[in-house]
């Protein structure tokens, strides 16, 4: 289960880089078409998300052996 969830952290990890980057450059052009600024709160922890989001599936990717997972792949 531990598996799991480090690859479900990592995903929300680079999920959320790539978001905050892509959520920075939208702030950027709505500036530059508006010549109006946003505030955006950067606090929300998207590792926490992650692991909430991610423990159900691990727990039941945790829960089948190796052979019946590849078999359903």
């Amino acid at each position: 289960m531990m598996q799991f969830l480090y690859e479900s952290c990592t995903l929300a990890i680079f999920g959320g880089i790539i978001g905050l980057l892509l959520s920075f450059v939208g702030v950027e052009l709505y500036y530059v078409f508006t010549s109006s600024s946003i505030a955006m709160d950067w606090s929300v922890g998207f590792a926490v998300i992650g692991i909430l989001f991610g423990s159900y599936p691990a727990a039941k990717a945790s829960r089948l052996q190796p052979i019946d997972a590849l078999h359903a792949s």
